[in-house]
C-alpha cells in the first residue's frame, strides 16, 4: 500500500442537494465548470425536471420553453453555453429551446447490470461529441461546425466505427477505443480495429461493461457472476496490460468509472450497478483498491466531480443523490 493512502477511506457521505432535486430518480448530473454548480436533471413519475445546484446544495428549476416530448433523459453535458440533452435523441438546447435534432436515436440500453445507460455512452473531447446510436453505430458530432451551419436539418454524425459495442472512450488526441462484453478492446481509425487485446483466462467469463482513460493508460473492469468478483485492469495505449486489481463483487460489476489524474496518482472512482463505490489508485504502475462502500441501496447511474479529486456526487434510482469524500 502506498503510504499516502495508508489509512484512507471514503468519508462524509450524506444526501446531496435539497428536497426538490432529490424529488425523483437522478438519471444524469454533470460538474458545469464556468461557476462551479452542478446541472442535474431528476425524473419523477415519467416527467424530466432539470435543476442548477449551487456547491451548497441549493437547486434553481432551469425552464426549457420548448423541452423534447420523447423519453427521458438519460445523459446530460454543457458545452459553450449549452445544454446537450440526450433522450430518444440527441438535442442541441439554448436559452430553454432545441436548436438542433439529431436524426440519429441514442443507444438507450446496455447488455449488463440494470440495463440502463443512464450516465454512460456519451463523451465529449473539445468540440467533438461522441455518442452510440440505437442501431450500434458509434458517431462523432462536430459541435463547432453544428453551431456554425445555417441549415441544421441536413446535418447527421459521423460514423466512427459500425459494429455494437459495450462502451467506449476517447482520448485527449481522439484516438478511440472500443470495449465489447467479453473483455475485447480494440483501438479504431477508419472505422476499423487497428490494434486489439483480448482478456486472458483469467477473466474468461466475465461480464465487461466500461472502458474510460486513466491519465495517459486506460481503465476497463470485468465482472465475473461465478466467481463474485470483479476486475479492474489498466492498459497501456498500446493494449498492453499494466497492472490488474481484483475486488469482491458483492453489488454487481461496474455501471460507469470516473477518473482524475494528478502528477503522481490517478484516482479511479467506480459506480457499481447497484448500491456501492470502489475508490482505486493507480501509481507506480500498480493499481490499488483503497476503499468500497456502500453509498445506497438502489440503483446507480453515475458519478460526478462536485471538486476533481477531493469530492464526488453519486446519484440513482429514487430520490438518491449524495455526496462524499476521499
Amino acid at each position: 500500500m502506498d503510504p499516502n493512502f495508508k489509512d484512507k477511506k471514503i468519508t462524509a457521505v450524506q444526501l446531496f442537494g435539497d428536497a426538490k432535486s432529490r424529488s425523483g430518480t437522478c438519471v444524469s448530473c454533470v460538474l458545469k465548470r464556468k461557476n462551479g454548480s452542478l446541472l442535474v436533471t431528476s425524473v419523477k413519475e415519467g416527467k424530466d425536471t432539470y435543476y442548477q445546484l449551487k456547491s451548497s446544495g441549493e437547486s434553481t428549476v432551469l425552464i426549457l420553453e420548448d423541452p423534447p416530448k420523447t423519453d427521458n433523459v438519460f445523459h446530460m453535458l454543457e458545452y459553450e453555453g449549452y445544454l446537450l440533452l440526450f433522450k430518444t435523441k440527441f438535442y442541441l438546447i439554448k436559452d430553454g429551446k432545441a436548436m438542433f435534432e439529431s436524426p440519429e436515436k441514442c443507444k438507450a440500453k446496455y447488455s449488463y447490470g440494470h440495463n440502463l445507460n443512464q450516465g454512460r455512452g456519451v463523451q465529449i473531447i473539445g468540440s467533438s461529441l461522441y455518442f452510440q446510436t440505437k442501431s450500434s453505430n458509434l458517431i462523432e458530432y462536430d459541435l463547432a461546425a453544428v453551431l456554425k451551419s445555417t441549415d441544421k436539418s441536413k446535418l447527421q454524425g459521423k460514423i466512427v466505427y459500425d459494429e455494437e459495442v459495450e462502451d467506449f472512450c476517447i482520448g485527449g488526441d481522439k484516438a478511440v477505443f472500443i470495449l465489447t462484453l467479453d473483455g475485447g478492446i480494440s483501438q479504431i481509425a477508419n472505422q476499423k480495429a487497428v490494434k486489439t487485446f483480448q482478456a486472458d483466462n483469467l477473466q474468461r467469463g466475465s461480464q465487461f461493461s466500461t472502458i474510460e482513460t486513466c491519465g495517459s493508460n486506460l481503465v476497463t473492469c470485468g465482472f465475473s457472476p461465478k466467481r463474485n468478483a470483479k476486475f479492474y485492469m489498466v492498459m497501456s495505449r498500446d493494449l498492453k496490460e499494466v497492472s490488474m486489481c481484483e475486488v469482491q463483487g458483492i453489488h454487481g460489476g461496474v455501471h460507469s468509472i470516473l477518473t482524475h489524474s494528478t502528477a503522481d496518482y490517478v484516482h479511479i472512482l467506480a459506480a457499481c450497478a447497484f448500491k456501492s463505490v470502489d475508490w482505486l489508485v493507480f501509481t507506480n504502475n500498480a493499481l490499488i483498491l483503497i476503499d468500497s462502500v456502500e453509498v445506497t441501496g438502489r440503483e446507480l447511474y453515475g458519478l460526478a466531480w462536485k471538486e476533481e479529486g477531493v469530492e464526488a456526487i453519486v446519484y440513482g434510482e429514487k430520490e438518491q443523490m449524495k455526496s462524499f469524500k476521499l
